[in-house]
């Protein structure tokens, strides 16, 4: 015997419809379960989906504002004016550099940097990782700078 609750009624296994108010036994506590699930899950997940959305659109046009020309050009001044070099010297080119993106705003660039130094010249290596915040600047979040004689 199955009862439906509905109208407090007892009917064989197998019945189908309920004779008094015509509703579905079978589905229609399983509707109610999946109603109330959806109705309490569906707002986390919308805020969820919100949420990835909007990170995916920041992430692409991040991406899109910055290239390895302009993280390399942001290095470069950024190590002009380090103490460490002291004046200008000659930084090797973008080509001969290595740059590499670390997510949408950040940027690792390494290379070599030959300063004067009484009348020779000092090779030094340097790494710099720089962080983009899509507004136009720049900022240095870590730096290395090795002299090699």
């Amino acid at each position: 015997m199955v009862l439906f609750s509905e109208c407090a009624l007892a009917f064989p296994a197998g019945t189908v419809r309920c004779p008094a108010c015509n509703r579905f036994l079978s589905f229609q506590s399983v509707v109610r379960r999946v109603g109330l699930w959806t109705a309490i899950l569906m707002p986390f997940a919308i805020v969820a989906l919100v949420a990835m959305a909007a990170g995916a659109i920041e992430t692409r046009v991040l991406r899109g504002t910055t290239g390895p020309t302009d993280a390399y050009r942001a290095a470069v001044k950024f190590l002009q004016s380090a103490p460490e070099l002291r004046g200008s010297g000659n930084f090797s080119r973008q080509s001969d550099s290595v740059i590499e993106r670390w997510g949408a705003t950040r940027w690792r660039v390494a290379g070599y940097v030959d300063t004067p130094a009484g009348g020779a010249k000092v090779h030094s290596y340097y790494s710099c990782v720089l962080h983009y915040d899509g507004q136009g600047h720049w900022q240095v979040e870590d730096f290395h700078f090795e002299r090699l004689q």
